[in-house]
């Protein structure tokens, strides 16, 4: 009979939370819209710079200067972090016919511009061919910010 009781009464207590709009299940994490990754002028035709965590972003180049599919998580955090896919050069040339996987990690908080919104100032990127290893950690296309691009950066080391 105390099951019985203890049982109507956790639902009678539910059922009141609920009609209340109260829930019981922990909040939903606020996304912080206010923070983007790099410059929207980071480069001619690029895609997904100067938004708040884009699911694709796009140098406006060659193939591999991409990443779609990006899921990140701890974004507003010192440092966020990304998993997608992308297109994947060969060793010798050309690229692998199939998508690889991507990750990124996304830091240096600052801004881009003095009046502009905060962001993350730096992009480092691991990748693995299909079915293969993931690579180190590199600087996104070898560039030291992806606030400014400059065709005469060099990769910090």
């Amino acid at each position: 009979m105390r099951r019985i009781a203890t049982l109507s009464l956790v639902l009678a207590v539910g059922a009141a939370l609920s009609a209340c709009g109260t829930s019981t299940s922990s909040p939903t994490p606020k996304v912080n819209r206010d923070l983007v990754l790099g410059s929207k002028n980071l480069v001619s035709y690029g895609i997904g710079w100067g938004t708040a965590h884009p699911r694709l972003i796009f140098n406006g180049g060659d193939p591999s200067g991409g990443a779609r599919h990006l899921e990140w998580r701890d974004w507003g955090a010192p440092v966020a972090y990304a998993r997608g896919l992308a297109v994947i050069p060969r060793p010798g040339g050309n690229f692998y016919p199939k998508l690889g996987r991507i990750e990124l990690r996304a830091w240096g908080l600052g801004r881009c511009a003095q009046r502009g919104p905060r962001a993350y100032t730096r992009l480092l990127a691991r990748e693995a061919p299909p079915g293969g290893p993931l690579s180190g950690w590199e600087p996104w296309s070898g560039w030291r910010s992806i606030c400014k691009f400059s065709p005469t950066l060099r990769p910090l080391k």
